[in-house]
């Protein structure tokens, strides 16, 4: 059996339609999410549109979380702050204007865990690490033994990090599926995982995927809400 795994992909259209075509040319049917739906990018609402439409299964991202717990500035504040005020906190003005009552009532249902059982493997899915959302776990991280400890499932597989990885160390495996929107591994390229599930055998492809990022950039630099600065990581992929 073969599912995929996205994360991150922060409000990025234009990424995760090449991401889910190219899922669906694979002919795999279950997808899921690690979180980070929205935030940083200006299509928080097409993002989730298009994972309802997939019937992507999500859990929830510390940015998802974000838009759940922030309040909108008064009309009085606002006029008081400064342009680098407004952009800040990864967009955070502009997707609390833009995103619809709906979706952001489809962020409050999201749940922070999720555990899928395939034959006899077990996977939890979080966002960070399994018992902190904002919690990051990377390749050469030194608290695997700790972290190992923190879930009782064969793999766990997380986002949050935007850069790709799978290690197996203390009997558990570590899967991170990269960043669809935002990817930081050095190649703007978006990242997602595929992992085939077969009796004792369980396999990971990480997946690199160019897309056209001209439609997104030219939106950057045309809202005043969103910093322009973002586009040159977005080109880097840092």
């Amino acid at each position: 059996m073969k599912i995929a795994i996205i994360s991150d992909i922060h409000g990025n259209i234009e990424a995760l339609k090449v991401v889910l075509k190219d899922i669906r040319e694979r002919g795999i049917l279950d997808i899921y999410s690690t979180g980070d739906l929205v935030e940083y990018l200006p299509f928080p609402n097409e993002v989730i549109d298009a994972l309802r439409t997939a019937e992507v299964t999500s859990i929830m991202g510390n940015h998802d979380l974000a838009v759940l717990e922030a309040q909108l500035p008064s009309e009085e504040e606002r006029e008081k702050m400064t342009e680098e005020e407004i952009q800040s906190k990864g967009s955070n003005i502009y997707t609390l204007e833009t995103m619809t009552e709906a979706n952001k009532a489809f962020l409050a249902t999201l749940p922070r865990t999720l555990v899928i059982e395939i034959g006899q493997w077990s996977l939890k899915l979080v966002h960070g690490r399994p018992n902190n959302i904002n919690g990051y776990i990377r390749e050469n991280c030194e608290a695997f033994e700790s972290i190992s400890r923190e879930f009782d499932e064969d793999i766990l597989v997380s986002g949050h990090s935007h850069v790709p990885f799978h290690k197996e160390i203390y009997g558990k495996h570590f899967v991170n599926a990269g960043s669809v929107g935002f990817p930081k591994h050095g190649l703007p390229k978006s990242t997602y995982v595929v992992l085939e599930i077969e009796d004792d055998q369980f396999d990971v492809e990480i997946v690199e995927l160019a897309y056209d990022n001209e439609a997104l950039i030219d939106t950057i630099k045309n809202e005043p809400r969103i910093s322009d600065t973002l586009i040159k990581r977005i080109v880097e992929g840092k």
